[in-house]
């Protein structure tokens, strides 16, 4: 597995265009072709992929992967729960979109990772994740991209909320 990760680092890193699609056939490859299924590591280095790779569509695509581990994670993959990584991948995809509803959805997400849930009819339980500081310079970032007046007020909130 830390062959494949290798190679969807190597993509995210490389500031290319076509560096989410590439990562996306890395992951198909390796789960068709030789039956390996991504862990919690595979998925954070592939959404850091398309993140980077500045596709239109990038927030929606990670926020899709998000709920792929969450689903796997119900159906009893423990080595997918997402953690603070994984929610800094989409915060960070969602704070560069330039989509117009890109801080309600942060907010949403970083409320989400805080609350325990709970999966296939209450029998797995996904913990709450603690946000490290990159979750909030998304959130912060995404807030400061918006042009919305109350980004500031918003900004200086979520810095005390960091303390």
């Amino acid at each position: 597995i830390y062959m494949w990760n290798a190679l969807l680092h190597a993509w995210a890193k490389s500031g290319r265009r076509e560096s989410g699609e590439r990562a996306t056939e890395i992951v198909r490859v390796m789960k068709t072709n030789f039956g390996v299924e991504p862990d919690v590591a595979i998925y954070n280095t592939w959404m850091d992929a398309i993140t980077k790779s500045g596709e239109p569509e990038a927030a929606h695509l990670v926020d899709k992967i998000l709920h792929d581990m969450e689903n796997d994670y119900f159906l009893g993959r423990s080595n997918v729960a997402p953690d603070d990584l994984t929610y800094s991948a989409v915060l960070q995809s969602w704070a560069k979109s330039g989509f117009a509803n890109a801080p309600e959805r942060c907010f949403e997400l970083l409320e989400q990772m805080q609350r325990s849930r709970y999966g296939n009819k209450g029998r797995r339980h996904l913990r709450p994740v603690v946000p490290n500081t990159q979750c909030y310079d998304a959130v912060i970032d995404c807030w400061a991209r918006s042009g919305r007046p109350e980004a500031v007020r918003i900004a200086i909130d979520l810095l005390n909320q960091m303390e």
